[in-house]
């Protein structure tokens, strides 16, 4: 890989298989004109990058010719791309296959994630569903419970009003009671005087007739 730069722009010279750094010094969105070159970090010919220098990899499938990079739309790199190196072959091969051995291994561990969060979710469903049972069975308790307080407080207000009433009565018949102990003290006060008079009366007429 051969690189130079002119008048800010970097010139790269490079067989397909290689790979070119492209840096930057503020935070940049990176783009490869030709999709069969693909930046490390995102796997595509586009990525959004930090400060640094970033990795772009020259497919097999380029052919020859001028490619260009751009950040943000301008001009920031030109790639002068020439056959494939039978070196460059193998060693592409290789990583294709190694790649695909990682990608095959995380669609297994994704697949047995995928059965575990299936699984997970029904389970979620019937605990979902029981909750929706159980809520259903204590509204109607609690519709029932808000029935029978009204009731209760019904009949408390009854009982409440019933005894104030009878309060009043009782209080109402103990100031009757007390009148009519009073008159009934009058009464015998009364009473007594009137069988003294008559007493008295009585002996004085009893003496006068002895003395005659």
């Amino acid at each position: 890989m051969i690189a130079t730069l002119f008048l800010s722009i970097l010139i790269f010279s490079v067989s397909a298989g290689e790979n070119v750094t492209i840096p930057v010094a503020e935070p940049a969105l990176l783009e490869a004109e030709d999709p069969c070159m693909f930046f490390w970090e995102s796997m595509s010919n586009v990525a959004f990058v930090p400060p640094g220098e970033h990795e772009l990899q020259i497919g097999l499938t380029c052919s020859q010719g001028i490619r260009l990079v751009t950040a943000n739309g301008s001009r920031l790199a030109v790639i002068s791309i020439s056959p494939a190196k039978p070196e460059n072959v193998i060693k592409y091969a290789i990583y294709i296959e190694n790649e695909l051995k990682k990608v095959g291994r995380n669609y297994s561990l994704l697949s047995e994630e995928v059965k575990k969060l299936s699984e997970r979710v029904r389970e979620l469903e019937q605990e979902k569903e029981k909750l929706r049972s159980e809520k259903s069975l204590l509204e109607n308790e609690l519709r029932a419970y808000k029935e029978s307080y009204e009731q209760l407080q019904s009949r408390y207000s009854a009982v409440s009003q019933d005894l104030e009433s009878k309060k009043s009565k009782l209080s109402q018949m103990e100031s009757e009671l007390k009148s009519l102990s009073e008159q009934s003290t009058i009464y015998r006060a009364a009473t007594f005087f009137l069988v003294s008079i008559f007493l008295g009366s009585f002996t004085a007429t009893a003496i006068m007739l002895r003395r005659s």
